[in-house]
């Protein structure tokens, strides 16, 4: 008969990157303790991946957004100091 898988009671994770970390290394411990299979811990590593390419994603737009606002804004005061009025 196969080892079923053991049962544990699930705790929320807090949703945040140090939350992510923290599950991630209870899961690490899990897997070396025998308490998780390969399957579940590849799942688990294949999701935090993709939270952090989506954070890096979402990071790397605001920086964009504010680039490109600063960009604006610097134009926007040249065309002042140049005695110009802004559209």
């Amino acid at each position: 008969m196969a080892k079923q898988p053991t049962k544990s009671k699930l705790k929320s994770t807090t949703k945040s990157f140090t939350g992510l970390r923290e599950s991630l290394f209870e899961e690490f411990d899990n897997l070396r303790n025998g308490k998780i299979d390969n399957s579940r811990a590849n799942s688990l590593a294949r999701m935090a991946s993709e939270i952090t390419r989506s954070a890096l994603a979402e990071i790397n737009a605001i920086r964009t957004l504010n680039r490109l606002a600063d960009e604006d804004r610097k134009r926007q005061l040249k065309t002042i100091t140049d005695g110009k009025i802004p559209k």
